[in-house]
């Protein structure tokens, strides 16, 4: 649910075409806005203005920037951990956005990363300061990577911190200080975290 003209915007991702619905529930015998995204949008999160949407877009390793008033996508930015050609697989989940509105954070599933993006005047929805040119000025930017347990699949950020939930947990040992890879189970309650 995002600010709109009369009221709220209410917006939907549909998976299978690949596209965000926006509803005016002020004026439904109105049709929906359709905005193409890329495949399986999944997590969205609104800026704090409500001027932009965020939406994750799973199976296309990218996330979709909207503009909330425009009903359109305003940048497309790539989550994976590599540049080459279309090759996907880091599955972006979870999303959140930090709480001056600069960054943006996309749980890469596959990847047991999360993408750090610098988000562009654009995608935060500002005005373009004098002496910004060209496309690159306009562009976000990832900054980097963190490694995290077996599937970020969740995202928050609450008091200065990230906070990533896992869902596969990070191993089997029955220790709260081994980890291990296997992702077979998630580690087992122990005396220190029962």
């Amino acid at each position: 649910v995002a600010p709109g003209a009369d009221g709220h915007y209410v917006f939907v991702s549909l998976w299978a075409t690949a596209e965000v619905v926006r509803v005016d529930p002020q004026h439904l015998s109105q049709p929906p806005v359709r905005i193409n995204v890329a495949r399986h949008p999944t997590a969205m999160v609104v800026s704090r203005d409500g001027s932009r949407l965020y939406v994750v877009n799973s199976n296309a390793d990218a996330v979709s920037v909207i503009g909330t008033a425009a009903g359109q996508e305003v940048e497309r930015i790539h989550t994976g951990l590599v540049e080459v050609g279309n090759l996907v697989g880091a599955s972006p989940e979870g999303l959140a956005l930090s709480s001056d509105g600069a960054r943006l954070y996309a749980a890469n599933a596959q990847a047991a990363t999360v993408v750090v993006i610098e988000l562009s005047r654009l995608a935060r929805g500002l005005p373009e300061e004098n002496g910004a040119e060209g496309e690159e000025a306009r562009r976000s930017e990832v900054i980097g990577f963190i490694p995290t347990g077996l599937y970020p699949s969740a995202l928050a950020v609450a008091n200065g911190r990230l906070l990533v939930a896992n869902g596969k947990g990070t191993g089997f040992e029955n220790s709260s200080q081994v980890v291990s890879d296997t992702g077979v189970y998630p580690n087992a309650p122990n005396e220190r975290f029962p």
